[in-house]
């Protein structure tokens, strides 16, 4: 009876031995699986330069363009490495296109919340654009968000980005930049956010200069 006793314990103490040792193996394999790498790649380049010199005879960069209409669509002249024509498009706006984090009910983007109009690219039947693009400023707390369309069906995870703001003096410039920006489908919007200094853009905001810098990042996990 005693033997059945110490065998029932010893039987016990193994038992729980392995029952420690397969959750610490369990732990060991979850902690392989969760130390994947990710490799980022940057997959393309591109800048825009939006200056007062270049904008100043076109028609399709003026401010006066109700971006609060409803079912907004923005036309668009666009140039297409391999069409020797200028293409017109019709585009939604950001807020209406599918897909798209701004397109909600409550849309943030009216002039009653403190959006205003800072700067647009659309082309024009002269000179078209690669990627048509405009920016809203929020005067109460000072974001700068620039709308980019990917109109040559770039790919990749998202976009990171800078900006060069310029006075028209060229004597004051700061560089900003953006929150990555999700890349949601190809011909959408790229949403870029800036959080500007205090005053940092004041009217009239045709007399500042924009140079943004953008690169696509594709994302590939290994392991």
């Amino acid at each position: 009876m005693r033997n059945l006793k110490s065998f029932s314990t010893a039987a016990f103490f193994i038992a729980t031995a392995v029952f420690a040792f397969s959750c610490q193996m369990d732990d060991q394999i979850e902690g392989i699986q969760e130390a994947k790498i990710i490799v980022k790649e940057t997959v393309f380049r591109f800048s825009i330069n939006h200056s007062e010199q270049d904008i100043l005879s076109e028609s399709g960069t003026d401010l006066s363009w109700d971006w609060q209409s409803v079912n907004q669509m923005v036309s668009a002249y666009i140039d297409f490495p391999q069409s020797p024509t200028i293409s017109q498009l019709t585009i939604p706006a950001p807020w209406y296109t599918q897909g798209n984090p701004l397109n909600t009910i409550e849309k943030d983007i009216y002039s009653k919340d403190g959006w205003v109009l800072v700067m647009r690219n659309f082309g024009s039947s002269e000179r078209a654009v690669k990627r048509p693009y405009f920016g809203l400023l929020n005067t109460k707390t000072n974001i700068l968000k620039i709308f980019i369309h990917n109109s040559q069906w770039q790919p990749g995870h998202y976009l990171e980005s800078n900006l060069v703001l310029v006075d028209s003096q060229n004597i004051h410039s700061r560089s900003f930049e953006s929150k990555p920006a999700k890349i949601v489908q190809f011909d959408s919007w790229f949403n870029l956010e800036f959080q500007l200094d205090q005053n940092q853009l004041s009217t009239p905001y045709a007399n500042f200069s924009f140079l943004i810098e953008c690169a696509g990042i594709l994302e590939t996990e290994v392991g």
